[in-house]
C-alpha cells in the first residue's frame, strides 16, 4: 500500500510539473511574447501586395467621357498548385464552366505539360474579362478546380469603341524591351503600358503611382474572400494595437539569435523584415491624371460616319490655335478587342491585314496631295518674281517639254489665265510652267515653311514626315540625279511630293491664319482625379511661312474663288443657306500613270485619290478640314461634300450650342 502510495505521489508530480511547464509555456508564448508570435503569424497569412494604380481617364472638350477604368475578372491557372492527375478534370470543368475555345485549351495544357522549375509557380491569363454567368459558375465550383484563381482587375474601356482608335490608342502588356527601356521608374513585367497614341505620348501622366496594400492569404499565397480578410485584419488589430513597435524589436531579436546559429533563422529574418518593410510602405495607390482633350466627340462621330470611301483620313482643327476637333483614319480597329492580353491570333490578324488598320493615315501614310498642292507652288513662284498676279499663262489642254507630253485635266484647256484664275479652275498647264520657272529648290523652300517634308510635333502618335524633295534630295535618292522635269510634275503635287493630311490642314491652316505654321496638339488641358488643374496648353506657332502679306492675300483671294465663283472647282459643294463663306481647294492625285480613263471602271487599286481642304469663315477662320479618300476619284464629288458637311456642322451647331451655353452659364 505505501508502495502504490509512493507511485501516486510521484505520478502526481509528474503531471502537476507537466501542466505547470505548459502553463509557463503558454503564458510565455501568449503574455509575455504573444505580440511577437502575432506578428510572426500576421507574416505568415497577411501578404502585402502592390496595388497598381488607376489609369487617368480620359475627356473631349465638352467633358464627354471618351476612356474609362471598368471591373474586371480574370481567370488565372497555375500549374505548380495542381496535381498531374487532377489536371484533365479541371480542364474539363473549366471548359465546361467558361466555354474555353480549342486554342485557349491548348494553350493551357501546353503550359502545364511544359512549364518547369520556377516558372510552374508563375500564373497564367485563361480567360480575361469574364462574364457574370461564367464567374458565378467558376467561384461556385471553385473547391473541384485544382490551381484556378479568379482575379478582381480593371480594364481599360474605350466608351466609343472603334470612332476614336487612332487617337486615344490602346494599352498593352509591357515587353521586355520596354522593361528595359524603363527600368527603375517601377514597371514590373505584366504591367499595363500605353502602346499607341495618347496612351502611349501621355503614359507618364496617366498611370499614377502604384501604392501596396495587406491581404490575407492561404497556405497557397491565395487571396482569401474579402469578408474573411477583413474579420482576420480585424482581429489582429485588436490583438495588438502595438504591433508595429514589437515587429521591429521581434526583428532585433531573432537576427541577435542567428548571430549565434548562423543561417539557422534567417528564412524567419527574411520573413519579418518583408512584413516590417511592408507595413511601413503601406500606401493607397494615386490614380493617373486625366487629360482634357480639344477634339470634339460629336464631330468626330459625324466624321466617321460621313466619311465616303473605304480607306483614307479626315482632319479638322482650329486654324488659330492648331487644336485638333476631328481627327479619322480609316479602317479603325476596336482598341477594347487589343488593350491588356490579345490573343496572338487577333494580333497576326490585324497586322496582316492589307487594308491596315493599325495605321493612323491621317500622321502615318503619305500620298500625292494632287491639286491641293497648287497654292504652294503658286506662292513660290510669286516670291521668285518668276510671276505676279497679272501674268497670264495659254492652257490649249497640254505642255511640251522635253519629248514628254504634260496634259491638263481639262482636255481643251483653259486658255489665257491669270494665277487667280488658274487656282478657281485648277489649271495644270499654268502651274507646270509657274513651278519650272520658280525652280525646285524655291518649290522645296516655300513647302517647308508650310511644314511639308518634317513631322509636326503632334501629341498623340509617330508620323511619317511625307516628302518635299530639293535638288540635293534627288541627288542622295536616284541614280539621275535632279532632272529638270521633275519640278513640272512636282508642282501639281505628283511626281515625288508626299504629303499627310495633317500637314495638309496645317499648311492650309497657314494661309487661313495670315503665315503662322501652327503645332497641332489634342491636350488641352491636365488635371487631377480631384478635377484640380495642373497644366494648360497654350497654341505654339512653329515658324512663320517664307510668304509676304501681299502673296497670301491673293493666294487666300483665289481659294476663296474655289468655292464661291461660277466655274471653281467646288462651287457646287458651296455652304448654302448659311451665314459663312468658305474658301479651299480640290485636289485630284493619280496612283498610277493613266490614259483618258480614269473613272470607276478601273480597278480600284488603280484609281485615283480624291483631296480636299477648306476653311471657313472668310473674314475670321475657326475651322479648317482636309480629306483625302483613297482611289476616290474627284475631289470635288469625292471628298469635298464631307467637309463642307462638317465645317457647316461645326459653325452652324456646335459653335452656336457653344455660345448659346456660355450665354446661359456665364
Amino acid at each position: 500500500m505505501a508502495r502504490f502510495a509512493r507511485r501516486h505521489v510521484v505520478l502526481l508530480v509528474f503531471i502537476t510539473m507537466v501542466f505547470v511547464f505548459f502553463a509557463g509555456r503558454l503564458y510565455y508564448l501568449q503574455v509575455s511574447h504573444g505580440h511577437e508570435y502575432v506578428a510572426l503569424s500576421q507574416a505568415n497569412f497577411v501578404d502585402v501586395r502592390r496595388e497598381v494604380a488607376l489609369r487617368g481617364m480620359i475627356f473631349d472638350r465638352t467633358g464627354q467621357l471618351l476612356v474609362d477604368n471598368r471591373p474586371s475578372f480574370n481567370l488565372y491557372f497555375t500549374a505548380a498548385y495542381c496535381k498531374k492527375q487532377a489536371f484533365e478534370s479541371t480542364l474539363d470543368r473549366i471548359t465546361e464552366y467558361v466555354g474555353l475555345s480549342v486554342i485557349e485549351v491548348d494553350d493551357t495544357r501546353e503550359y502545364f505539360q511544359n512549364t518547369k522549375r520556377l516558372n510552374r509557380w508563375l500564373p497564367i491569363l485563361v480567360r480575361r474579362n469574364m462574364t457574370w454567368s461564367e464567374l458565378a459558375a467558376v467561384e461556385q465550383h471553385m473547391d473541384l478546380l485544382e490551381g484556378v484563381e479568379v482575379r478582381p482587375e480593371t480594364r481599360r474601356a474605350y466608351i466609343q469603341g472603334p470612332l476614336l482608335a487612332h487617337l486615344l490608342g490602346y494599352v498593352g502588356e509591357i515587353s521586355p524591351r520596354e522593361l528595359v527601356k524603363y527600368k527603375g521608374i517601377g514597371y514590373r513585367q505584366g504591367d499595363i503600358i500605353g502602346k499607341s497614341g495618347l496612351e502611349k505620348y501621355w503614359e507618364e501622366e496617366l498611370r499614377g503611382k502604384n501604392g501596396k496594400i495587406q491581404v490575407v492569404v492561404d497556405s497557397k499565397k491565395q487571396r482569401v474572400p474579402d469578408l474573411l480578410a477583413k474579420q482576420v485584419l480585424e482581429s489582429i488589430s485588436r490583438v495588438s494595437d502595438s504591433g508595429d513597435e514589437l515587429i521591429p524589436l521581434l526583428y532585433d531579436r531573432l537576427r541577435a539569435i542567428s548571430q549565434q546559429k548562423p543561417g539557422g533563422l534567417e528564412s524567419a529574418i527574411g520573413l519579418v523584415q518583408r512584413t516590417l518593410d511592408g507595413i511601413d510602405q503601406i500606401k493607397p495607390a494615386i490614380p493617373g491624371n486625366n487629360l482634357i482633350l480639344s477634339l470634339d466627340a460629336r464631330l468626330q462621330a459625324l466624321a466617321e460616319k460621313r466619311f465616303p470611301g473605304l480607306e483614307g483620313a479626315v482632319v479638322a482643327l482650329d486654324p488659330q490655335t492648331g487644336f485638333i476637333l476631328a481627327m479619322v483614319s480609316k479602317p479603325a480597329f476596336d482598341p477594347n478587342l487589343v488593350s491588356g492580353r490579345i490573343s496572338a491570333r487577333l494580333w497576326n490578324e490585324l497586322i496582316k491585314d492589307p487594308d491596315r488598320p493599325l495605321t493612323n493615315r491621317a500622321i502615318q501614310q503619305h500620298y500625292p496631295p494632287g491639286s491641293t498642292f497648287k497654292p504652294f507652288t503658286g506662292l513660290a513662284a510669286l516670291e521668285s518674281e518668276e510671276i505676279d498676279e497679272n501674268t497670264k499663262q495659254l492652257c490649249t489642254g497640254r505642255m511640251h517639254f522635253g519629248g514628254h507630253v504634260f496634259r491638263c485635266w481639262r482636255r481643251g484647256g483653259h486658255g489665257n489665265v491669270s494665277i487667280h484664275r488658274a487656282i478657281v479652275q485648277s489649271c495644270d498647264v499654268f502651274f507646270y510652267r509657274a513651278g519650272y520657272k520658280a525652280g525646285q529648290d524655291r518649290l522645296a523652300q516655300m513647302s517647308w515653311s508650310f511644314g511639308f517634308g518634317s513631322t509636326t510635333g503632334f501629341d498623340a502618335g509617330e508620323e511619317t514626315p511625307g516628302i518635299m524633295p530639293d535638288r540635293a534630295w534627288y541627288k542622295k535618292h536616284t541614280r539621275t540625279g535632279y532632272l529638270p522635269g521633275f519640278v513640272i510634275s512636282n508642282s501639281i503635287g505628283q511626281g515625288d511630293v508626299n504629303v499627310t493630311p495633317l500637314q495638309l490642314a496645317l499648311g492650309y491652316a497657314a494661309l487661313a491664319n495670315g503665315g503662322n505654321l501652327m503645332k497641332p496638339q489634342l491636350v488641352k488641358r491636365i488635371e487631377s482625379p480631384t478635377g484640380e488643374v495642373i497644366r494648360t496648353f497654350a497654341p505654339v506657332v512653329r515658324q512663320k511661312v517664307a510668304a509676304s502679306p501681299k502673296n497670301l492675300e491673293l493666294m487666300v483671294a483665289a481659294l476663296e474663288g474655289v468655292v464661291n465663283e461660277p466655274g471653281g472647282t467646288a462651287y457646287y459643294r458651296r455652304p448654302r443657306k448659311v451665314q459663312f463663306q468658305a474658301a479651299g481647294k480640290t485636289g485630284t492625285a493619280q496612283v498610277v500613270k493613266q490614259g483618258e480613263d480614269r473613272g470607276k471602271d478601273l480597278p480600284y487599286d488603280f484609281r485615283d485619290h480624291a483631296w480636299f481642304a477648306a476653311w471657313a469663315p472668310l473674314d475670321n477662320p475657326k475651322i479648317v478640314v482636309a480629306v483625302v479618300n483613297e482611289h476616290g476619284g474627284h475631289g470635288s464629288s469625292g471628298a469635298a461634300p464631307v467637309a463642307m458637311e462638317l465645317i457647316t456642322y461645326f459653325l452652324e451647331k456646335l459653335e452656336k450650342d457653344s455660345l448659346q451655353a456660355k450665354v446661359t452659364n456665364p
